[in-house]
């Protein structure tokens, strides 16, 4: 019995000892798992070259494991990180347009003050604009074409064919003499023409104006020395002018006294005389009062910077 039993021992061990050398050619073998590693293990199936499925375990993942990873202990298996696709936002899109939107600027596109003179400034209109279209009409923007213009608007949306709105426009004039030419740009969603633009036309008759600027402006002054400045007065009026008088500061001195006409149609030059006594920065005022009742005062400013005489030094013998 004895030998029979070695025997049979031999036979198992052979067996075992066949079955370790034999290796499967579907099977994909990795690391053996212990067996204090074989626990609580799932089976995941991986392709191998011959195209079958071969099943590997892998333990789960250790509550301490961090995000991605499968199975930090020994003998865990590494799953890939997913890649996540930043979420890209639409882009901001415009306010559409819209054809059977029409904005129409009643009586035409250009309003004309004609002629006009400096004591009507601010110009003042009110500008009526219509909905000619059958669908809303959405105003977004008026915009004047200078800080000197002011267009603000009584209503931004319009109902179609009948709805109006109202654009105050305010424009000073300034030193403006001659022809005037401004715009107002109205943005809306008129499908044709969003950007429609109001002209805007004066003739500014000036008929007392001072050239080249309303000021007299010194230059060299020196203390003790006489300095000029001089400016035209040009009278386009249908009468004479007659200068009634004359009011002076700091010095400064006129070729022009009380009585003195200026002729309709004609200019005249008038030049300021004045000697500083110091040095430093000069200014003074010059008031002439007239007989044109829209002139009956003409302010005029003069200004210049003194320099200090220069002192010549004897030459040495």
């Amino acid at each position: 019995m004895k030998k029979f039993g070695v025997i049979a021992t031999l036979i198992v061990a052979s067996c075992i000892s066949m079955t370790a050398q034999k290796k499967p050619s579907n099977v994909t073998v990795g690391k053996a798992l212990a067996p204090s590693e074989t626990k609580g293990t799932g089976t995941v199936v991986q392709p191998s070259k011959s195209g079958k499925g071969t099943a590997v375990k892998v333990s789960p993942m250790s509550p301490s494991s961090e995000p991605g990873l499968v199975g930090q202990g020994k003998g865990s298996a590494v799953a890939p990180v997913p890649v996540i696709s930043p979420v890209t936002q639409p882009p901001t899109e415009a306010v559409p347009t819209n054809v059977n939107a029409k904005l129409e600027i009643i009586g035409g596109d250009t309003f004309d003050w004609k002629k006009v003179k400096p004591k009507d400034t601010p110009l003042k209109a009110k500008i009526q604009i219509i909905n000619r279209g059958t669908e809303l009409l959405k105003i977004s923007e008026v915009r004047p074409g200078c800080g000197c213009t002011a267009a603000p608007i009584d209503k931004k949306e319009l109902q179609p064919l009948v709805d109006t709105a109202t654009i105050e426009v305010s424009l000073n004039l300034g030193s403006t003499n001659g022809p005037l030419n401004k715009s107002i740009t109205i943005q809306s969603n008129d499908g044709t023409t969003p950007a429609k633009v109001l002209y805007l036309k004066a003739d500014v008759i000036r008929e007392i104006n001072i050239t080249p600027s309303p000021y007299f402006a010194f230059r060299d002054m020196v203390v003790g020395k006489v300095a000029e400045a001089s400016v035209r007065i040009e009278n386009n009026s249908l009468q004479d002018l007659v200068i009634q008088e004359t009011t002076l500061s700091n010095g400064i001195e006129l070729n022009i006294k009380t009585g003195t006409i200026i002729k309709s149609k004609t200019q005249l030059e008038v030049v300021a005389r004045v000697t500083p006594k110091e040095k430093g920065y000069f200014t003074a005022t010059a008031k002439i009062a007239t007989s044109n009742p829209d002139y009956a005062s003409i302010d005029m400013t003069a200004y210049g910077n003194v320099k200090e005489a220069e002192v010549s030094t004897p030459s040495a013998k």
